[in-house]
């Protein structure tokens, strides 16, 4: 054990000998909260440290950007070898989850290219090709607008499966 009460080994995580060590850390501006755990019998306690990735899992982004041919949907590019995020359309603040209805290929990271339009929310137009959802839409409801590099552009429904559907959910053709 060191000066700070911290033993130098441990489950991979900062570990402090006590809970007043862990306590002492957080006041300091440490990140996490003191919480118990056992390692090789041995008592101790560490930081837990929350989740800072809110976004999609794996097979979620992967369902993603197969249904949307590893193109923007804005505008077509490719976004192979380039930059790209998958955009929520319903913002997570908002109410907006992980699925596949309320995701979509874009270019850009943060505040760049397609995303950072979109996100920005600077162009009514966004909302009328299906980019960004209001709060108390459902993005299932909602159609998107896509775009080829040729600017030739379709109107899709997003399904939670990974599909496009062609005609609006509940029965009318686009």
């Amino acid at each position: 054990m060191n000066r700070t009460g911290r033993l130098d080994q441990g489950c991979g995580r900062t570990r402090f000998a006590s809970e007043i060590a862990a306590e002492k850390a957080v006041q300091r501006g440490a990140a996490g909260t003191p919480e118990e755990c056992e390692q090789g019998g041995l008592l101790h306690w560490h930081l837990k440290v929350p989740a800072t990735d809110t976004g999609p899992g794996r097979k979620t982004r992967l369902l993603v950007l197969k249904r949307d041919g590893r193109a923007c949907v804005c505008c077509g590019v490719s976004v192979i070898g380039r930059p790209y995020s998958l955009q929520h359309r319903k913002r997570r603040s908002q109410g907006g989850g992980n699925s596949p209805s309320n995701l979509i290929t874009v270019l850009g990271l943060g505040g760049e290219l397609c995303h950072g339009r979109i996100d920005s929310r600077v162009s009514p137009r966004d909302e009328a090709m299906g980019y960004s959802v209001r709060s108390l839409d459902d993005p299932a409801l909602i159609p998107v607008m896509l775009f080829s590099p040729h600017g030739s552009g379709m109107t899709v429904w997003l399904s939670d499966d990974g599909r496009y559907l062609y005609e609006e959910p509940g029965g009318r053709a686009a």
